[in-house]
């Protein structure tokens, strides 16, 4: 059998075929039909990916201004410790006199 096919390109080409050209038909459009189908699952996979990089690099700068955060107030904790451990030890020498209890009338 022989039959006439047209390329993609508009060339027309002389094939032979043993299959009926019905059962090429079916045949060709299934096969493309898997392949869109599976191009689209490829363009949802890389569009899902995307959106999920995108939320990590918010996740990860939100991440990393925290940890700068407790950083700075880490060091300025540290400088504020250092002044207290530096600091005269004059509450040390002389702690305060404790207080005198003042007796009222009625109780005793």
């Amino acid at each position: 059998m022989m039959a006439v096919v047209v390329s993609a390109v508009g060339e027309i080409a002389d094939r032979e075929f043993v299959s009926p050209l019905r059962i090429l038909v079916r045949s060709f459009r299934w096969s493309r039909d898997q392949w869109k189908a599976k191009a689209g699952r490829m363009k949802a996979e890389v569009k899902r990916l995307k959106v999920n990089v995108h939320d990590v690099q918010l996740s990860r700068a939100s991440w990393r201004e925290r940890a700068e955060a407790a950083e700075g107030e880490l060091a300025a904790l540290r400088v504020r410790m250092a002044a207290l451990t530096d600091a005269p030890a004059r509450h040390a020498e002389a702690p305060p006199a404790p207080k005198k209890r003042r007796v009222t009338s009625g109780s005793r």
